[in-house]
């Protein structure tokens, strides 16, 4: 996955959280369990599987990350901790071998470390205005 299209998953997935953090339609509001399959299916309108792909299997990339790293746990926000309890905790080691058998694992899991790393309060990031080119190059023709 090219680099633009993986900052795009990131930036659209937040997006999904954010708008769900102040009211609007994802995350929490989705339920924990369905979050990623409606933020997935939402982005389908707009973008190809470079940037939708990774977004599928954003819960099990979280568990199977916790599954095969001692310190990821650690690394989870609270709200990401509490979700991790109701969506089936780490993965079996058998769920860790079918998960890396996934094509299109490794962006999945690099998506899920930005998402983590995306949570740190009062980040200095780019204004959006910067990754507009990335929108423009991975939106799906209109």
């Amino acid at each position: 996955m090219g680099g633009q299209a993986i900052v795009l998953a990131v930036i659209a997935w937040l997006d999904r959280v954010i708008r769900a953090d102040s009211g609007g339609f994802g995350g929490a509001a989705l339920g924990w369990g369905q979050h990623e399959a409606r933020g997935y299916e939402y982005l389908l309108a707009w973008f190809g599987p470079e940037v939708t792909e990774p977004v599928r299997p954003h819960v099990a990339a979280k568990r199977y990350l916790c599954a095969t790293e001692a310190d990821y746990f650690a690394k989870l926000s609270r709200d990401s901790v509490l979700s991790l309890s109701l969506q089936g905790g780490p993965l079996s080691a058998q769920e860790v071998a079918a998960f890396d058998a996934l094509p299109g694992s490794a962006e999945a899991v690099r998506l899920r470390r930005f998402d983590e790393q995306a949570k740190v309060t009062n980040l200095k990031t780019r204004s959006i205005q910067h990754f507009l080119p990335y929108v423009a190059a991975c939106m799906l023709p209109r």
